[in-house]
């Protein structure tokens, strides 16, 4: 059995983050409740239940009021975050192409303060805690 263990600092606290990536699934292992899963090693991925429409929205929108944005210019955000096992939202990072570190700061901000209720992934029926990556592009019509 192969596995890949990546470690990474969390944007916001100092603890180490783990995501597993298990190649050949052990059908005798039970998740546990501290590892995050790859979203490829999840049997359900994790979904949030207004939408992933409306969560997009819900993001630009705040974004708007809280940034003023380039109209000439569409933004690429990439955020990442983990789905809790309770479908709460921790540990969000935010890349931006270019370097524009206020931006990402408000971005944080914004995907922690959205409350939408997310179901979380699970394997064999068990909630796990899972990464989840979101790409985001804001484009002024």
């Amino acid at each position: 059995m192969k596995f890949l263990i990546l470690f990474s600092l969390a944007a916001i606290s100092s603890n180490a983050q783990c995501v597993l990536t298990i190649d050949e699934p052990n059908k005798n292992i039970i998740p546990d409740s501290i590892t995050i899963y790859n979203p490829n090693d999840v049997d359900r991925l994790p979904i949030v239940t207004s939408g992933i429409d409306n969560f997009r929205e819900e993001f630009i929108s705040k974004l708007h009021k809280q940034y003023k944005l380039n109209k000439n210019t569409p933004h690429r955000l990439y955020t990442s975050f983990v789905i809790e096992r309770n479908g709460t939202i921790s540990g969000v990072k935010i890349g931006h192409y270019g370097n524009k570190s206020e931006i990402v700061i408000i971005a944080e901000r914004i995907i922690q303060s959205i409350k939408a209720k997310w179901i979380p992934g699970f394997i064999k029926n068990y909630p796990v805690r899972t990464l989840y990556s979101l790409p985001i592009l804001i484009r002024h019509n």
